[in-house]
């Protein structure tokens, strides 16, 4: 008498683990390596430290400047670039401003710097934004020494020591770019006089600032952007200093301080606090960016010090489809 033959799902426990292998691996990978990347919005972000990590990857792209659209066109400078290996403190609070592209017309607003610091404004990583085109020539890009640039026929000097840029106090000229600690400085007084606002500081906020024409003869001036750009008028004339770790100077206007073209804006200085730097200037068009690699974490305590480890949701979940299909195997080769 022949025994009765059991009909049986086929069933090799190596091709239903293996993906579930892989799938594990791979989180854990990733885990390891997290990066976080912020675009522009406009405000002031804060990054906590998670628990356990001691270092990052940082790295800053700062803004371009507003392009012209005069007869000529011109183009802003463009936003620096700045990475570096930072140490940290898990539970720490880092605030990040991504910097905004100065607006574009008949002349150029400053980009703006995109910043990372501590909570107390201390600077870990700042990337320069390029100065605003002018209807004669081209916005200064942003460079890596903390210093903002000249403008563009360097006439007036850029900020220094984390400070904002200068600008020619004749009318029509573009205003500085903002530092980390000091506004850019304005040509206009908001009241009587044409001319460009300075970027506003870090620590002020980093507030974008309108443009400086008061007598109506355009529908919209060229506003600085987000993160200390220095704003310009609508008119044919200089552009906007960049913001950053020292400001860029504003672009005279033809015939003011002594300049026989109208100027383009400087580019922002940059600041890196970290190691194993690179960093590239003039490189970024649009906006700004910040993004944040965990680079180590803390070392592991010994075992009597060590915490009873408590597993993810995720991983808790992976196991049990595991030892699962381990026990199906089982009963069915059992069967």
């Amino acid at each position: 008498m022949h025994k009765k033959k059991h009909n049986r799902l086929a069933f090799n426990p190596r091709s239903w683990l293996q993906p579930l292998t892989c799938a594990i691996t791979m989180a854990l990978a990733s885990g390891a390596q997290a990066q976080t990347c912020f675009d522009y919005t406009g405000t002031i972000e804060n990054w906590t430290v998670p628990d356990g990590v001691t270092a990052i990857t940082a790295e800053a792209w700062g803004a371009a400047g507003g392009d012209s659209t005069w007869a000529t066109p011109r183009s802003g400078g463009l936003g620096a670039f700045m990475s570096g290996d930072i140490t940290v403190t898990p539970g720490d609070s880092l605030k990040i401003l991504v910097g905004g592209q100065g607006e574009t017309d008949a002349v150029g607003g400053g980009g703006g710097g995109s910043f990372l610091t501590t909570s107390s404004d201390v600077p870990l990583l700042v990337a320069g934004g390029g100065g605003g085109a002018s209807s004669d020539q081209d916005g200064v890009g942003a460079v890596t020494g903390q210093d903002g640039t000249a403008d563009s026929l360097g006439i007036i000097a850029g900020g220094t020591g984390g400070n904002g840029g200068g600008a020619c106090a004749g009318p029509n000229s573009g205003g500085g770019g903002g530092g980390l600690t000091t506004d850019g400085v304005s040509v206009t007084d908001g009241v009587s006089t044409n001319g460009g606002f300075g970027g506003i500081a870090f620590v002020n906020g980093g507030t974008i600032v309108p443009g400086g024409r008061l007598d109506n003869a355009c529908d919209g001036d060229p506003a600085g952007g987000f993160g200390g750009g220095g704003s310009a008028t609508c008119n044919t004339v200089g552009g906007g200093g960049g913001g950053g770790y020292s400001g860029g100077a504003g672009g005279p206007h033809i015939g003011m301080c002594a300049a026989p073209l109208r100027a383009g804006g400087g580019g922002g200085g940059s600041f890196n606090g970290g190691v194993n730097q690179t960093n590239t200037p003039a490189t970024r068009s649009g906006n700004g960016q910040i993004c944040i690699t965990i680079l180590a974490s803390a070392p592991v305590p010994p075992a009597d010090a060590r915490p009873i480890p408590v597993a993810s949701p995720w991983l808790l979940a992976l196991t049990a489809a595991v030892l699962g299909l381990l026990a199906l195997a089982w009963l069915r080769k059992r069967a």
